[in-house]
C-alpha cells in the first residue's frame, strides 16, 4: 500500500462519478489511435427520443440499434431492457449525450456486444457543467459482461469530455463497475473530469461475491484512447485497497492490515485477471497516470504519458504505477516523460514468486526518482533508459523493509541522475538502495550527461555513431 493518505483517498472513489480530458494535438508513434477501413455513413439523426428499433442487419453480425439522447440528454438502459441486446448486436450512439448508463449488457467471448459511434459521425458524451448529483459519469457499465466500446474507426469519433466544476473530482468519465468485465474500452478522446477510466468493483456488506477469492473478474483491454486533463488518476484499474472494513452499520473503508476494530467485518476486494493496457496516450493527468492494483496478469506496454502529477499531490504522482495485489506483471516498450513525481512505481506483490518484468522503458525527465520499487516482489529490470531526474534514477525499497529476494537490474543506461538536493558525500546517484533492499547488477551504465552517453535526444536517446551504449537500455522499435 502507499500510505494512509493514499489509502484514505481510495475508500471514497465508489462505483460512481468522474472524467477526464485529451490533446487536440497529433498523438505520436507509438500510440496514434489506428485507422480502420471506412464504413458507409448513414443520414442525420431526424428524433430526439432513443430509438430501439432494428436497422438494417450487417452481413455476419447481430442486429443493429440507434439509441439518441432523450430531452434531458441522458440514456438508461436498465437490465430489463438490455435483454433486447444479444450477442453480436451493435449499438449505436448518436446525438450528443449528458450521460449513458449501461446494466446487465451480456454478450459472449465469440459474439460481444459493440457499442460505436453512428457510422459516418462523432458521438459526444459528458457533462462539463456537472457539479453533484447522481449523473456524474460519462458511461456507466454496471454488471455487463463480453462487450466492447468506443469509435469505429478513430479517437476523434468517440469523444467524453467531463466535469470541468469544483466537483470535478467525483466524476468517472468511464465507469466499469458491479461486476463488469470481458471488455474492450477501445478508440476514444477522453477531456477533463476527475478519472477517466475506473474499473473495479467495491466489496458489499451484503454480497459475499464481492469478496475475495470468491469472485474474479476477466479480461479488459484498454487501447488506442487520449486522455488529457483529469483532475485524478487518468486509469484506475482495479481495487487500490489491500482489506476493506465495514463498520457496525455496514459502510465501508479502506483498512489497515494491523489496525482492526471490535464489531467490524474485514473482507478483501476481488481481482482482475488479465488485463491489457496499450497504446494510449495521456497527457496533464492531476495524478497517476496509469493506475494498477489487485491485478494477476498484467501487461502495460506501449503507452506515451506526459506531464501526470500536475495536481502536486506527492503520494498520487506516478506515470505508471504498478500497485499492491499485483501478480505476473509486465510494463514494456513505454514512453513516460516530463511529469512530476515517479515515472514508475511498483508496489506489487511476491505472493507465489510470480514474474514482475520492467523492460525496454524511455523514462525522461521528472522532478522527482525515475523508477520506486517498493514492497516485497523482486524485479527483473532490464534494458531501459532514464534520463534526468531530479532524484535518483531507482529508489528501491525507500518506503518499507519488506525485502524477498534480490532485483535482477541489467543492461539499463541511466543518464543525468540526483540533479537536486545532492549531498557532497553522495555516491549511489543511480540507484539508492535502503532498508536492506537487495540488488543483482549487470552491465547497467551510468553518465553524468547525454553529451557523455553520446546519444541523440531527438530520436528517442539512441545511441549516436562513437557511442559505448550498444545493445544496453532502451531501443525505439
Amino acid at each position: 500500500m502507499k500510505t494512509i493518505a493514499f489509502n484514505f483517498l481510495v475508500s471514497i472513489l465508489f462505483c460512481g462519478f468522474t472524467t477526464v480530458s485529451c490533446s487536440d494535438d497529433p498523438v505520436k508513434d507509438p500510440v496514434s489511435p489506428i485507422e480502420e477501413s471506412d464504413e458507409e455513413s448513414g443520414d442525420n439523426p431526424t428524433d430526439d427520443e432513443p430509438s430501439d428499433k432494428p436497422e438494417e442487419k450487417p452481413a455476419g453480425s447481430g442486429k443493429t440499434y440507434t439509441l439518441t439522447p432523450d430531452k434531458n440528454g441522458r440514456v438508461e438502459i436498465d437490465a430489463a431492457k438490455a435483454a433486447t441486446y444479444k450477442p453480436g448486436d451493435i449499438i449505436y450512439l448518436r446525438g450528443k449525450f449528458k450521460n449513458i448508463w449501461f446494466s446487465g449488457l451480456k454478450g459472449t467471448s465469440a459474439q460481444p456486444i459493440r457499442i460505436t459511434n453512428y457510422p459516418g459521425e462523432t458521438v459526444t458524451i459528458g457533462d462539463p457543467s456537472w457539479s453533484g448529483g447522481g449523473t456524474g459519469q460519462g458511461i456507466r457499465f454496471a454488471n455487463c459482461h463480453y462487450f466492447s466500446a468506443g469509435g469505429d474507426k478513430s479517437a476523434s469519433e468517440f469523444v467524453l469530455d467531463g466535469s470541468v466544476t469544483g466537483s470535478r473530482s467525483s466524476y468517472f468519465t468511464i465507469d466499469l463497475c458491479e461486476f463488469s468485465d470481458n471488455a474492450e474500452i477501445k478508440n476514444m478522446t477522453i477531456k477533463n473530469g476527475g478519472i477517466g477510466i475506473m474499473a473495479k468493483t467495491n466489496p458489499d456488506y451484503n454480497d459475499s461475491k464481492t469478496w475475495y477469492p470468491n469472485t474474479q473478474l476477466n479480461n479488459l483491454s484498454i487501447h488506442h484512447v487520449r486522455i488529457s486533463g483529469t483532475a485524478d488518476e487518468g486509469m484506475y484499474i482495479g481495487h487500490t485497497a489491500e482489506l476493506w472494513g465495514f463498520d457496525e452499520r455496514g459502510n465501508g473503508y479502506t483498512a489497515e492490515e494491523n489496525v482492526q476494530k471490535p464489531g467490524h467485518k474485514y473482507v478483501r476486494p476481488i481481482l482482475w485477471n488479465n488485463v491489457k493496457i496499450y497504446n494510449n496516450y495521456l497527457e496533464n493527468i492531476g495524478n497517476d497516470g496509469i493506475q494498477t492494483a489487485a491485478i494477476s496478469r498484467l501487461e502495460i506496454y506501449k503507452n506515451e504519458i506526459t506531464k501526470w502529477g500536475a495536481g502536486g499531490v506527492s503520494y498520487h504522482s506516478g506515470g505508471i504505477l504498478v500497485g499492491g495485489r499485483t501478480t505476473n506483471t509486465n510494463t514494456h516498450d513505454n514512453y513516460v516523460h516530463d511529469g512530476a513525481g515517479e515515472i514508475f512505481q511498483f508496489f506489487g506483490s511476491g505472493e507465489g514468486n510470480t514474474p514482475h518484468i520492467v523492460n525496454n522503458n524511455l523514462f525522461v525527465n521528472t522532478t522527482s526518482n525515475g523508477m520506486g520499487i517498493y514492497d516485497e516482489a523482486a524485479l527483473t529490470i532490464t534494458n531501459n533508459t532514464i534520463v534526468h531526474t531530479d532524484g535518483y534514477s531507482m529508489r528501491i525499497n525507500g518506503r518499507d523493509t519488506r525485502v524477498n529476494g534480490a532485483h535482477d537490474i541489467k543492461n539499463n543506461v541511466f543518464i543525468e541522475s540526483l540533479l537536486k538536493n545532492r549531498s557532497q558525500w553522495e555516491t549511489d546517484l543511480y540507484i539508492r538502495t535502503e532498508n536492506g533492499a537487495k540488488v543483482k547488477e549487470t552491465g547497467n551504465l551510468r553518465y553524468a550527461t547525454v553529451k557523455d552517453a553520446q546519444v541523440d535526444p531527438n530520436n528517442s536517446y539512441q545511441p549516436l555513431s562513437g557511442s559505448k551504449i550498444g545493445d544496453k537500455g532502451y531501443k525505439k522499435k
